[in-house]
């Protein structure tokens, strides 16, 4: 357990909201409705996915330098520090079918991530993988304006 510092890359949507990922977390992205949640939810992603990656015994990647990291007009990088030292690691994962109802509701991925403000190839991950957590899938049912139940089989909790 330890302190990490990694840059994140903050894109603003057209919608307000903001997409985030870390470059150098594999699978490590999220969103927020505003600048300050997408702060707080970048935190917690890398947070959990190093914590994670501790407890399986995975490697744990070195960060590129911000300066390194080549953004457009929309995006920002900046320097995100997680503490996995008291981190719980409580996942929850949901079995998640979207395809067919956003192919239904005639959204595209790109669509529905403006809508949701989850990144769209998060969304593509989801419908490939039929898996993801409990938080996108109630962000998915709000924009597909769906019941939780409609998309979402089956709740799992992971335990530490």
């Amino acid at each position: 357990m330890a302190k990490y510092i990694y840059p994140a890359v903050f894109t603003e949507e057209d919608n307000g909201q903001y997409a985030v990922f870390f470059p150098d977390v594999n699978g490590c992205y999220t969103c927020g409705n505003s600048l300050i949640d997408a702060m707080e939810m970048a935190e917690d992603a890398l947070t959990m996915m190093l914590a994670g990656a501790e407890k399986d015994g995975s490697s744990i990647p070195d960060a590129t330098p911000v300066k390194q990291i080549a953004v457009d007009d929309r995006s920002f990088v900046t320097l995100i520090l997680c503490d996995t030292e008291s981190y719980e690691i409580t996942d929850c994962k949901a079995i998640i079918r979207i395809k067919n109802a956003r192919e239904k509701s005639g959204l595209t991925i790109v669509q529905l991530s403006q809508q949701s403000g989850i990144p769209a190839n998060v969304i593509e991950n989801i419908e490939v993988q039929e898996c993801g957590t409990v938080l996108n899938a109630i962000k998915l049912a709000q924009a597909l304006h769906v019941e939780l139940s409609e998309i979402c089989e089956q709740v799992t909790a992971y335990d530490e």
